[in-house]
């Protein structure tokens, strides 16, 4: 079950007396679920990736957070899923900080829904 991670970080985190401990071995976690989940960019499972960029945001691991939803937000908009892919990126940005790619983004699903004046300022 892909949502195993969230199922036992309750109980994982009681394991760990100190917040750092908790969050450095989140972040290992989701460092490893990145290798075997992301090989393949172009063929990633959808709830897969989901959960890969809901856990880099939980723990602030970055460079996984945008990277994946950079793949997802770009098959989003490929296929007209525009509302999708702009929310995505968004709460991406939210929980990560600004990253020039995913204003890009924001800005291309905002250009095609109408919304011209937000997008000239992403």
């Amino acid at each position: 079950n892909d949502s195993v991670p969230e199922i036992l970080a309750p109980a994982l985190r009681e394991s760990f007396r100190e917040e750092a401990g908790w969050l450095e071995w989140a972040r290992s976690a989701v460092r490893a679920a990145h290798g075997p989940w992301w090989r393949d960019r172009e063929g990633f499972r959808l709830d897969q990736a989901l959960e890969l960029i809901r856990l880099a945001c939980q723990v602030q691991e970055r460079e996984i957070g945008v990277e994946v939803t950079l793949s997802v937000t770009n098959a989003w908009l490929r296929t007209s899923r525009f509302r999708e892919a702009l929310s995505l990126a968004e709460s991406v940005v939210e929980a990560l900080g600004e990253d020039h790619r995913l204003l890009h983004q924001i800005a291309r699903a905002e250009a095609v829904l109408g919304q011209a004046a937000r997008a000239l300022k992403h």
